[in-house]
């Protein structure tokens, strides 16, 4: 009797050990979660007022039309967060179908791509206003810019295009959206 109790309880304590280690992924993934959310509201906020304000409270400028543009890529991107935070607290499950996973991927990689540009195009023209002052006072226009950020978002979406097209979803063997 002595001995099936104390496997009884070999049982049990490696099963509360085993049950007690799970506790920490839902934990932290709650904590990644919250963290992307409060990201999202802080992000929305943040960025919707710097878009306002650089559109309607400023002068129209080289530098407000590029910083206007790179504000504009950061706040799409802030808004895909909330799907990301969904899927991470379903055991990174995709739920939205493979359409959405498609777009969502695109435009991702989509801001990603213009924050890079023009941050290097805000690059290029601090060096050459610095550079050039007088070529830049010839030159450096809002219309100059408009195509500078046609091009960057044209690039941008073109070098996004391979996530809309390739990217898909699969099944686990639980058969569950990953």
């Amino acid at each position: 009797m002595d001995l099936i109790n104390s496997t009884d309880y070999l049982i049990n304590a490696s099963t509360l050990v085993r049950n007690s280690t799970q506790f920490l992924a839902p934990a932290s993934k709650m904590i990644t979660a919250i963290t992307l959310f409060i990201s999202t509201i802080i992000g929305t906020i943040t960025n919707g007022l710097y878009l306002w304000v650089l559109r309607y409270k400023m002068k129209q400028t080289v530098n407000t039309l590029l910083f206007f543009h790179l504000i504009l890529s950061y706040f799409i991107s802030t808004l895909i967060i909330p799907f990301i935070a969904t899927s991470q607290l379903q055991d990174n499950h995709w739920h939205f179908g493979t359409a959405l996973c498609k777009v969502f991927n695109s435009i991702l990689s989509l801001g990603m791509f213009t924050s890079v540009f023009f941050l290097s195009a805000i690059s290029l023209d601090r060096y050459l206003l610095t550079l050039h002052p007088v070529w830049s006072q010839q030159h450096r226009t809002p219309r100059w810019a408009s195509s500078i950020i046609l091009g960057v978002w044209i690039s941008a979406a073109a070098l996004s295009m391979p996530y809309l097209i390739f990217r898909e979803t699969h099944h686990d063997h639980k058969g569950k959206e990953r």
